[in-house]
C-alpha cells in the first residue's frame, strides 16, 4: 500500500490518531507491549478448495463464537492497542453478520481490512462494504491468468478478481491483489507475472510467504535461500507490501506479540500460519491469553526478521515436531 494511502487513514480517522499516539507513548516511554493487527477468522467455509489453504487444518465442527462474543472479542482488542483488523476465513463475506460486524469494527479507531476471492464482489456488494467502513479489500490471486481458476479448483475465480478489482477503483475503494510467492512461481516468472499485472491495473500489491500448514502441512514448500533472496529483491524493487514492514517500530514478524490470530472457535495464536494455540476466549480472559503469548520464549528466542514458520529454519524444524 503506498504511503499516501497511510496517511489518508490518519487524515479521515481522527480517533485513530489519537489511539495511535497513546501506543506509541506507551510503547517507547512506559515499555509496554502494544497490540497492532488483529486477524479474525469470520468462518472458515469457502466456495474454493485451494491447494495450499491453511484452514485445512483447523476447520472442525466447534462451537462458535456469536455475533456478539466476536464483538467482545474485538472490544478486548482495541483495550491492548490493536489499531488494524483483517478480517479472513474461509471466506469472510459468507459470514452472516460480515456488515454489522465492520461497522462495529470501523467506529473504534481503527483500520479494518478484508481477505477475499472476490467470488462475492460485484458493484453493489462493494459499495455496502465501503458503506460498512472498509478501508481496504485485499484479493488473493495465485496467478495472473485462469490458471488461477484450476488452482482454486472454482471457475470464474480469475475473472471476478479482476473485475472486482476495476470495481473498487471506479467507486473509490482501496483494493489490492494479494500473492503467495513459491519456489516454482520464481522461477518459472510467475510472481513476477502478478507484480507486472498489478502495475498495469495501478493497484498495490502485497506477498506472503509458503509455509507448512493445511495443504502444505508435509510439503517441501519453503522458499530456499536463493529464491529467499529473489523474493527479497522483488520485494525492495517494486515497493511491495508483507507483514514484517508494517509494524510499530521495527520491521519483522512480530506473530504473538504485535500481531494475533483469532478463529470463529475463540483460538488465540499468534497468527493463521504458526497454530499454535495458547488459549481460547470462551475460558479464559483475552488479556491473560495474549501476555502468556507474548512472553513465550518459544516465539521470542527466533531471530525474527522475516516470517517466522516461512524463513527461519529452526523454528520452523520445532513446528514441524509440534505438528507431525
Amino acid at each position: 500500500m503506498a504511503f499516501k494511502d497511510k496517511l489518508a487513514y490518519l487524515k479521515n480517522n481522527r480517533k485513530l490518531i489519537s489511539r495511535l499516539i497513546k501506543n506509541y507513548v506507551l510503547i517507547l516511554i512506559k515499555n509496554k507491549k502494544r497490540l497492532r493487527t488483529v486477524e479474525l477468522a469470520l468462518t472458515y467455509n469457502c466456495q474454493c478448495n485451494c491447494e495450499h489453504c491453511y484452514a485445512k487444518s483447523i476447520k472442525k465442527k466447534r462451537k462458535k463464537l456469536s455475533l456478539k462474543g466476536l464483538k467482545k472479542v474485538i472490544e478486548d482488542c482495541v483495550d491492548l492497542g490493536a489499531i488494524h483488523f483483517l478480517l479472513t476465513g474461509g471466506e469472510p463475506l459468507l459470514y452472516e453478520g460480515f456488515s454489522d460486524l465492520c461497522k462495529f469494527i470501523s467506529s473504534r479507531g481503527t483500520i479494518l481490512t478484508i481477505a477475499t476471492n472476490a467470488l462475492l464482489l460485484n458493484k453493489k456488494r462493494i459499495k455496502k462494504i465501503k458503506e460498512a467502513g472498509v478501508d481496504f479489500i485485499e484479493i488473493s490471486l495465485d496467478y495472473p491468468d485462469k490458471r488461477h481458476d484450476k488452482f482454486r479448483n472454482r471457475a470464474g475465480c480469475f475473472e471476478n478478481a479482476i473485475k472486482s478489482l476495476e470495481i473498487c477503483k471506479e467507486e473509490g475503494v482501496l483494493a489490492g491483489i494479494n500473492a503467495v510467492v513459491t519456489n516454482e512461481k520464481i522461477i518459472d516468472g510467475t510472481i513476477l507475472d502478478i507484480i507486472k499485472l498489478a502495475k498495469k491495473m495501478r493497484v498495490p500489491m502485497g506477498l506472503c510467504f509458503p509455509t507448512n500448514n493445511g495443504g502444505w502441512l508435509n510439503k517441501n514448500v519453503i522458499l530456499n535461500k536463493e529464491n529467499w533472496k529473489k523474493a527479497l529483491a522483488l520485494i525492495k524493487k517494486h515497493n511491495i507490501n508483507i507483514c514484517e514492514n508494517n509494524n510499530y517500530i521495527k520491521n519483522g514478524c512480530f506473530a504473538g506479540q504485535e500481531k494475533i490470530n483469532v478463529n470463529i472457535y475463540g483460538d488465540v495464536m499468534p497468527c493463521p500460519y504458526i497454530q499454535m494455540v495458547y488459549g481460547n476466549v470462551f475460558k479464559e480472559d483475552l488479556r491473560n491469553i495474549y501476555e502468556n503469548m507474548s512472553k513465550d520464549p518459544s516465539l521470542n528466542k527466533f531471530d525474527n526478521s522475516f516470517c517466522l514458520p516461512a524463513y527461519n529454519r529452526k523454528f520452523i524444524e520445532c513446528y514441524r515436531k509440534l505438528k507431525s
